[in-house]
């Protein structure tokens, strides 16, 4: 039964954190960098060399929301794991006779 709820309680860290935190800011950064526009010139009629020198400020806004993310997620994230199986952790105290 502990196994079974210590496995419960980090796959719950898992989802929360995808569902609930990262996936929600990388979107926002896709997003972002979706509605990035470079004027085309002489000097940069290649797209490949376009993408190329602005992947750092791609990368800077995935750090950024992931750390946004992070952020948000970590205030609580046990508490809302522990809520995730409580009754279950509840049963397993009572059982415990010293």
């Amino acid at each position: 039964m502990i196994s079974a709820l210590t496995s419960q309680h980090e796959l719950f860290h898992v989802s929360d954190w995808r569902d609930s935190y990262y996936t929600p800011k990388a979107q926002e950064a896709e997003t972002w960098i979706e509605s990035q526009e470079e004027g085309v010139t002489l000097s940069n009629l290649v797209p490949s060399a376009v993408l190329t020198a602005k992947e750092s400020d791609f990368h800077d806004k995935l750090i950024e929301k992931t750390d946004e993310a992070q952020a948000a997620y970590n205030p609580d994230k046990e508490t809302r794991a522990y809520g995730d199986g409580k009754d279950e952790y509840q049963a397993l105290a009572d059982s415990i006779v010293p």
